[in-house]
């Protein structure tokens, strides 16, 4: 792999709504002293400056948090070693030791491509959000589909289920069907069988192995969720690497995009076609947005998994090589 996924459009506004800075600018507002001031000298100086000075102080939470060492929180499954095309999940005091060194091998490993084997990195069973919690849902956010539980088959399996029509997963306890739910592929990890295979010019790629059909799960894209401060840190630390791995994963209510350098899954070693036999798709997944892999067409066993990265913003100066028939020589031409 040897490309970013996927790049960002131009800056359009600051994404994030801070709601400690808002409400001392309200406390000042409904002060009667401070309208005074403000009636007297036609400006809220001590508002402004106060509103500045606690964007500034979240602007340097949010840097150090981009530059952080990497670390592992209660969500990560452990560090993910790869040989001979195969993951093996580091527990424990293990890959807590091992962390130590990781940053100073992961530097290295990204400006010389690595040696016989992928990079390692955090294997997740989740997104983990750098600037803020996971949502918490309430009983009315939670929606429930109407799909009837029947003794001996799978239930919520396709688009009858209303919530599925819609890119939604049921909720655990909610959904009628109970544990015969088949809409809850995101929070299971229903996987395919993946193995990583190093193929010539692309560097490390995915391949299947076993038969998936059209419409098939293949797997999460996950990793470390930015804002766009973060965001911008990374992507200028990044500058001189050989692979970058950010997805867009939202755009509104704020600008958040997904970054699998460090922590992911085995999706992060998806490679780019012209041709791609799967395509990605957003789901909301116990209140947040989630990224799948979907596949296209039926897909043989021992194939490899691609999409199209749908690159901009200069991707055209970047040469492909997928190989496909109708490769169109450049990414995002």
């Amino acid at each position: 792999r040897a490309y970013s996924l996927f790049l960002v459009p131009a800056r359009d506004a600051e994404d994030r709504t801070d709601k400690e800075c808002f409400n001392k600018i309200l406390h000042h507002i409904f002060d009667p002293k401070e309208i005074m001031k403000y009636m007297s000298s036609g400006l809220f100086e001590k508002s402004t400056q106060e509103m500045r000075a606690t964007l500034q102080e979240l602007q340097d939470a949010d840097m150090a948090l981009a530059d952080s060492s990497i670390s592992f929180a209660d969500g990560d499954l452990g560090l993910a070693v790869i040989k001979n095309g195969k993951c093996a999940v580091v527990e424990g005091d293990d890959a807590k030791r091992f962390a130590k060194q990781y940053e100073k091998h992961l530097e290295w490993a990204r400006r010389t491509g690595g040696g016989v084997d992928p990079i390692p990195f955090v294997m997740l069973r989740r997104n983990t959000y750098l600037h803020r919690k996971y949502a918490k849902l309430s009983v009315d956010d939670i929606a429930v589909c109407n799909c009837l539980p029947i003794k001996g088959k799978v239930a919520c399996a396709d688009q009858t289920c209303a919530l599925r029509q819609i890119y939604v997963e049921c909720t655990p306890g909610f959904c009628p069907c109970g544990d015969s739910c088949q809409n809850q592929r995101f929070q299971k990890c229903q996987y395919v069988r993946t193995e990583v295979k190093k193929v010539d010019k692309r560097g490390w790629a995915l391949f299947t192995m076993e038969d998936v059909q059209q419409g098939t799960f293949v797997i999460e894209y996950m990793g470390e969720i930015l804002n766009r401060r973060m965001y911008e840190r990374r992507k200028k630390a990044y500058a001189k690497e050989k692979h970058t791995y950010f997805m867009v994963l939202n755009t509104s209510p704020i600008f958040e995009v997904i970054d699998a350098s460090r922590k992911s899954s085995m999706g992060r070693f998806i490679n780019h076609s012209c041709d791609p036999n799967c395509h990605t798709h957003r789901y909301r997944s116990l209140g947040e947005v989630v990224v799948g892999i979907f596949a296209k067409r039926d897909i043989e066993k021992g194939e490899e998994i691609t999409i199209d990265y749908q690159m901009f913003d200069g991707a055209a100066t970047k040469k492909c090589h997928c190989g496909a028939k109708n490769c169109k020589g450049f990414l995002g031409s």
